[in-house]
């Protein structure tokens, strides 16, 4: 799977920008956290959600930026 992961970023490197597909690739964090939280039961989901919000803050910052 990692290696696959690894040729998809690349293939998305060769049809979009570089900084839509790094901004992409940090969503990643945001959805394992909210995993974590709902189906293994971790606990301070609301404690963490500043990081989160700053993370989805920056990938709506760079979908939204003009070239």
């Amino acid at each position: 799977m990692n290696l696959t992961s690894y040729l998809l970023v690349l293939f998305a490197f060769r049809l979009s920008k570089v900084g839509y597909v790094v901004a992409s690739r940090e969503l990643s964090i945001l959805f394992s956290a909210f995993i974590g939280s709902l189906w293994l039961g971790e606990d301070g989901w609301p404690r963490g959600w500043p990081a989160p919000r700053s993370v989805l803050a920056g990938v709506i910052c760079v979908a939204l930026a003009q070239d």
